[in-house]
């Protein structure tokens, strides 16, 4: 994955996660802040180019219970994640059982995909 579909997708995270670009900080999302030229998370400033929810499961899983909370259905199995309502299902798959590493990646993706559906359908 190229670092610009990287950077597009943890921005989409971010804006889902009710995140806004500001000039100062504001406080939201577990502990998430975001400013002009980056977010904040656990007192640490990251520019926008290295937000971690694509790789670091502590970002990325208030994402997976937000979605969750929305009434939504999210199954992590392998490296296999399925978010899935009763009008749609998003499954996102790479390798094979025997790649695990592949989990977080396809968990993000299957958010990104979900977010992406999510905007198109309700607003």
């Amino acid at each position: 994955m190229k670092e610009n579909e990287i950077i597009e997708g943890n921005r989409l995270i971010a804006e889902f996660m009710g995140l806004e670009k500001t000039d100062g900080f504001m406080t939201s999302c577990s502990g998430i802040e975001v400013s002009a030229k980056g977010y904040k998370c656990d007192d640490v400033f990251y520019p926008i180019n290295e937000l971690k929810f694509y790789y670091l499961w502590n970002w990325l899983m208030p994402v997976v219970e937000k979605v969750e909370s929305m009434g939504y259905i999210v199954t992590i199995t392998q490296n296999i994640c399925t978010i899935k309502a009763s009008v749609m299902v998003i499954t996102r798959q790479t390798g094979n059982y025997g790649t695990p590493d592949t989990k977080i990646y396809n968990t993000w993706l299957a958010l990104i995909d979900f977010i992406k559906w999510y905007k198109e359908n309700t607003e």
